[in-house]
């Protein structure tokens, strides 16, 4: 078995997000935004599930993996400042989820930025408070039974 990489611990979310691929320089959208889902996250990069791995004519892992001239941008809405936050980031691997509806895409991105960065405080603090309401997988279990 393989040695784990990681350098933090991730953290389960479910939470809806907006991927734009961006020209690094300018800030500039380079495709169409997609939808998604941000499936996980820890403090150097996220898990992300998309309904497509091109947005125009750009592929996200090819297209963006190893051209430092573009990026990705994890946005999210803080709903208790009702602003944007928008984290840069690098895809690092995909993979297709053949057993699911529709076949989406999983995206594993790295943080462009330290994990100090507000944006991605602000994001791990917005997670921790919704687990806090939502409490633990038994109690969102017995909610249901």
């Amino acid at each position: 078995m393989g040695k784990e990489l990681r350098r933090a611990p991730r953290i389960a979310a479910e939470l809806s997000v907006t991927v734009v691929p961006r020209e690094a320089e300018t800030n500039q959208v380079l495709g169409e935004p997609l939808m998604g889902r941000l499936n996980d996250i820890s403090t150097y990069g996220a898990r992300l599930t998309v309904p497509r791995i091109r947005s125009g004519q750009y592929h996200l892992f090819y297209g963006f993996n190893d051209d430092a001239s573009r990026l990705i941008t994890l946005e999210v809405i803080d709903p208790e400042e009702m602003e944007k936050l928008s984290i840069p980031m690098q895809p690092v691997w995909f993979d297709r989820l053949l057993d699911e509806p529709g076949q989406p895409f999983q995206l594993g991105c790295e943080f462009l930025v330290p994990p100090e960065h507000a944006a991605i405080v602000r994001l791990h603090a917005l997670l921790l408070a919704r687990q806090k309401e939502e409490g633990g997988w038994l109690k969102r279990l017995l909610r249901f039974a």
